[in-house]
């Protein structure tokens, strides 16, 4: 959140979005999934375009290394192309392949 937060405020209107979700006045570090990883009990799979503008591949590396140091169940799989909101077909075929072997694996037997 800190990284997003600070990315945002380049750009004109880079604080609506802070706003619309109810972050003005808060503390980014309360709210990051990165500085809260130790209270995250489940896998966690994490779908991130290289070329997202909008959020930086860095920082899906940097959570996913967090967690796996922290010793979690963490996949994180790179889309080659795609953007933030995973524009291309090939981008949304890979999501939705790695979203079902995803579930596959950790559904199995689930009731």
């Amino acid at each position: 959140m800190p990284g997003l937060i600070a990315h945002d405020r380049k750009y004109i209107g880079g604080t609506v979005w802070t706003k619309s979700m109810g972050l003005n006045g808060v503390d980014p570090d309360e709210v990051s999934p990165y500085h809260r990883a130790d209270e995250i009990t489940k896998p966690l799979l994490i779908i991130h375009a290289e070329d997202d503008h909008r959020v930086r591949y860095r920082q899906a590396e940097k959570m996913a290394k967090k967690m796996k140091k922290q010793k979690k169940d963490v996949t994180l799989v790179t889309l080659k192309d795609g953007d933030h909101h995973m524009d291309t077909e090939a981008a949304r075929i890979d999501m939705l392949a790695a979203m079902e072997k995803f579930l596959e694996k950790h559904l199995k037997g689930a009731k």
